[in-house]
């Protein structure tokens, strides 16, 4: 259990460690409760993971990630404004990256324009991130093409155009799950669901929310809100009076 072997090495030597190395700690706990659910100690950790470094954010892999990190956790508490403030300042705190600049960053950003129901700036960022992961030729379960498949699924879902968005939710989905990142897989399962809904297909949208529900059994009440939040919205569509 990975929270196991982090609590281990935090008991038995942070106290020892020199600054890159606790970092180093504080950032991999801080994906790490991400990916359990838990976006705002997700926050804290990587936080506390920028405190310990300071300038040299740069010389530590898994603490430049920390926009990445920062961007998803605020996403899943509903703030998209500080997930855009996360990507911007990633151009001036992080080394520069191919994938990451030209794929990840915008490809954040077209969801996070998602999310505030941006869907011309969505589409915008998103197709940036698409041509560049199709030049930079980055397999097709690369988690680079999560967000901007998702991010286009959502366009084409608002103009009615379901079979597009069904076929890039369903690559947006295979690639979160050979990647093993439930929080983005969560996020294309209750894709799927708003999908459904638009097909005015009411069972496979309970079923898609009931899978978003079991992939993070330990999510934080912030998750859980967020899902019924996306419930509630797509049971007031279908006229249900009791949502």
């Amino acid at each position: 259990d990975v929270d196991v072997w982090l609590l281990r090495v935090e008991a038995t030597g942070s106290h020892a460690l020199n600054s890159e190395v606790a970092a180093w700690l504080a950032a991999v706990w801080a994906l790490h409760r991400l990916n359990r659910g838990d976006p705002a100690a997700a926050l804290e950790r990587m936080d506390e993971a920028l405190r310990i470094l300071g300038p040299d954010v740069g010389k530590n892999f898994w603490v430049s990630q920390w926009p990445i990190v920062a961007s998803q956790a605020h996403l899943w508490l509903d703030d998209a404004a500080s997930a855009r403030g996360a990507l911007a300042a990633a151009r001036v705190t992080v080394p520069p990256s191919t994938v990451v600049d030209s794929v990840r960053l915008p490809g954040l950003l077209a969801w996070a324009a998602v999310v505030e129901g941006e869907l011309i700036e969505a589409e915008y960022q998103a197709r940036l991130a698409t041509e560049a992961a199709e030049s930079l030729e980055l397999a097709p379960t690369n988690l680079g093409w999560v967000f901007p498949q998702l991010s286009l699924a959502a366009v084409a879902r608002d103009r009615s155009d379901l079979g597009e968005a069904e076929r890039l939710v369903m690559l947006a989905s295979e690639g979160a799950l050979v990647a093993g990142r439930p929080p983005t897989t969560m996020m294309c399962f209750l894709e799927q669901a708003r999908l459904a809904w638009a097909g005015h297909r009411a069972d496979e949208a309970t079923a898609m929310l009931d899978r978003a529900r079991r992939i993070m059994p330990a999510a934080t009440v912030a998750v859980r809100d967020h899902i019924d939040r996306v419930e509630a919205r797509i049971a007031i569509d279908m006229g249900n009076p009791q949502a």
